[in-house]
C-alpha cells in the first residue's frame, strides 16, 4: 500500500466513524482529489449524505454505494478493510489535508502538459492568443487550488470562488489527456533547425538593420541557443545603438573581435559573410517568427519540467509549490508577445466572461 492509498483509506475510515468534521472538510476536499476511483465514489456518497443530513454509518453508506455503482463496483467488503485499517485516534481533517496535498501536487504537475499544448497551438496558429488563454486557465487553476489549501490549513476562512463559466473547463479531467494527445501528435523541437533559424535571422538583420527595432523588442540575446550567433547579435545591437555606419558583415565581424574577451567567440568571419550574402532576400520579420515559435515552445517545455519537478518534491511546502509554479507560467507568458511582435502585459487576462469564451474556443479543437 502506498502512502497515498494509506492516507485516503484513513480519511474515509475516520469519516465513517466520525462524520461530524465532514461539514467543514467537504468545503475544500472533493471526490476527485482521491486517486483511487473506489475511494472517490465512497467519498461522494459521504458528501451527499452529509448535505442531505442523512445518518452516516457503514451500513447506510454501503447501501447507498451499492445503489450508486452496482454490486460489482461497490465491492462492499472494502468498507470493512477501510474501517479496520483506520487508526484508533483518527483525525479526519489531518488525513484529509494529506489527501488534498497529494491531489494538488498531481494537478500542478499535470498543468505543464496544458502549457506545452497551448504553446504548440500558438506556434501552429502564429498567434499568441492560444498561449495567453492557456496561461490564464492554468493561473486560474493554481489560484483555485491554493485557495482550497489555505482553507484546509486554516489560513483562510472563505472557500475559493471560480467563475461559473470557467468551472466546467477547469474541472474537466479530460483536458489533460486532450492536451497530451495534441503534443504527442507533433514532433519535438528540432534543435539544429532552431539554430539555423537563429543564424538566418541574425544574418538577415545585418542585411536589413532598419528592421532591428521591431525584432529586438522581444528577441533578447539570451534567447538565442547558438552561442556564437548570440555574440554576433549582440555585436549588431551594439553597432546600431552606437549609430555606426555602415552596418554590414565587415563591421559586425570587427565588433565581434573586439568583444571576444567579454562575450566569447562569434562565428568565423567567412561563415558570417556567407550567411549575410545568402540572407539578402530574406525578410527578417518572417525569419524571426520561426525563432519566436521555437522560443515559445522551448520555454513551455522548461516551464512544464519546472512544474513537474516542484510537484514531485515532497520537501517543498505547498505555498512554495504554487510560488514555483507561477514562476513557470510568468516566464511563458513573457514570451507570448514574441509571436506578434508586441509584449503581452499583465499576469493573466482580466475579463472572465471573455476568458471563458476563449477557453472554450481553445480547448475545443484540442479535445477534438
Amino acid at each position: 500500500m502506498t502512502v497515498t492509498q494509506l492516507t485516503e483509506t484513513a480519511t474515509l475510515g475516520a469519516l465513517l466513524l466520525r462524520p461530524k468534521p465532514l461539514d467543514h472538510i467537504r468545503t475544500w476536499l472533493r471526490a476527485e482529489d482521491f486517486a483511487d476511483p473506489w475511494h472517490q465514489q465512497l467519498y461522494a456518497v459521504l458528501r451527499e449524505k452529509q448535505v442531505a443530513k442523512e445518518p452516516i454509518n457503514p451500513e447506510a453508506v454501503g447501501l447507498d454505494l451499492l445503489d450508486r455503482v452496482g454490486p460489482r463496483r461497490a465491492d462492499l467488503v472494502r468498507i470493512v478493510g477501510v474501517l479496520t485499517s483506520t487508526p484508533a485516534h483518527a483525525e479526519p481533517a489531518v488525513y484529509g489535508r494529506m489527501v488534498l496535498e497529494s491531489s494538488l501536487r498531481r494537478e500542478v504537475g499535470m498543468q505543464g502538459v496544458l502549457l506545452r499544448a497551448c504553446a504548440l497551438s500558438a506556434s501552429l496558429n502564429h498567434s499568441p492568443r492560444p498561449l495567453t488563454v492557456g496561461v490564464a486557465m492554468v493561473d486560474q487553476a493554481l489560484r483555485e487550488g491554493e485557495g482550497r489549501w489555505q482553507l484546509a490549513s486554516g489560513e483562510s476562512s472563505s472557500a475559493p470562488t471560480t467563475h461559473p463559466d470557467l468551472a466546467p473547463a477547469l474541472r474537466n479531467p479530460h483536458r489533460f489527456l486532450a492536451a497530451d494527445r495534441l503534443v504527442s501528435a507533433h514532433p519535438e523541437l528540432d534543435v539544429e533547425e532552431g539554430r539555423h533559424s537563429e543564424r538566418q535571422t541574425v544574418a538577415a538583420l545585418i542585411c536589413h538593420p532598419d528592421q532591428l527595432p521591431e525584432v529586438r523588442s522581444w528577441l533578447r540575446p539570451e534567447l538565442l541557443t547558438d552561442k556564437r550567433w548570440r555574440v554576433a547579435y549582440e555585436a549588431l545591437l551594439y553597432l546600431v545603438d552606437e549609430g555606426a555606419s555602415p552596418v554590414d558583415a565587415v563591421t559586425v565581424s570587427w565588433q565581434i573581435q573586439r568583444s571576444t574577451r567579454r562575450l566569447g567567440r562569434g562565428p568565423d568571419p567567412v561563415d558570417l559573410a556567407r550567411a549575410v550574402d545568402s540572407s539578402v532576400s530574406i525578410d527578417p520579420s518572417f525569419s524571426a517568427r520561426r525563432v519566436a515559435e521555437n522560443v515559445v515552445r522551448r520555454t513551455a517545455d522548461s516551464s512544464a519540467r519546472l512544474l513537474k519537478s516542484a510537484a514531485d518534491n515532497p520537501g517543498l511546502e505547498v505555498p512554495e509549490l504554487y510560488e514555483t509554479a507561477r514562476v513557470g507560467t510568468a516566464a511563458l507568458l513573457g514570451t507570448a508577445g514574441s509571436l506578434d511582435g508586441a509584449k503581452v502585459r499583465g499576469a493573466h487576462l482580466q475579463a472572465v466572461p471573455e476568458l471563458a469564451e476563449r477557453v472554450r474556443e481553445a480547448v475545443a479543437p484540442v479535445a477534438g
